[in-house]
């Protein structure tokens, strides 16, 4: 073999140069591969979130929308008369998995509350409802009525087009109103939470898992042609 020149130089890896280099490029692949799994998990997360916090603001923002025709006097027209809240069934059997909300509408908006009478037509006043439902077929699930043909509201009680879905995406469905000892209204307001899961079955998360966020809405609706006095 011909030698080199004394006077050359020459440049190699050593082993364990090698292995360093390997190592530090292995440390930043990995640093990378974590970022991008965080932000990953985070959008996935976020996403999730949103979709939740859609599902319980879609549901409110329908209450919103329709309990402010509620139109009444307690004191005059009855106890319960105006708002009727509850955990009763079809047979007024107390069930702690259902909650309903009803309320006596203004439908002809003239201003004028119209004596109830029952089978009433949806161009005049009547009780329109809610009803959440946390077991059965219908878990998970808030309906809403657009026209009762009586108080009660049943389920084979709401005028076509029948119960219709708002959300299925629900755990929990709250409303409650400030009532005197006498049992008659003192504000004209009913307070509304509800709860709403990403995957509310908790398939493969429990409801409230950073996978699986959870969310809780909260409001006040005003209703302006109820009275308290």
């Amino acid at each position: 073999m011909r030698p080199y020149p004394e006077n050359s130089r020459t440049k190699s890896l050593t082993l364990i140069e090698l292995l360093i280099a390997i190592i530090l490029l292995s440390v930043v692949v990995l640093a990378f591969a974590n970022i991008q799994i965080f932000g990953h998990f985070q959008v996935l997360t976020g996403d999730r979130r949103a979709k939740a916090q859609s599902e319980a603001a879609k549901v409110l923002a329908h209450m919103g929308k329709e309990i402010p025709r509620a139109i009444g006097n307690e004191a005059v027209d009855g106890l319960e008369k105006v708002v009727d809240l509850g955990n009763r069934g079809d047979g007024d059997e107390v069930d702690d998995a259902f909650q309903r909300l009803r309320v006596y509408i203004d439908a002809n908006e003239n201003g004028k509350r119209e004596p109830y009478a029952r089978n009433r037509p949806a161009d005049q006043d009547h009780w329109i409802s809610y009803r959440y439902f946390n077991s059965g077929d219908d878990r998970f699930e808030v309906k809403f009525c657009a026209t009762c043909r009586n108080q009660k509201c049943g389920h084979n009680r709401c005028a076509a087009p029948g119960w219709q879905d708002i959300s299925n995406k629900i755990t929990g469905f709250g409303s409650q109103v400030n009532r005197d000892t006498s049992g008659k209204l003192q504000d004209n307001f009913i307070e509304v939470t509800v709860t709403a899961c990403w995957d509310p079955a908790e398939a493969h998360f429990p409801c409230g898992d950073r996978e699986n966020p959870k969310v809780e809405l909260r409001s006040r609706i005003q209703m302006p042609s109820v009275s308290t006095h």
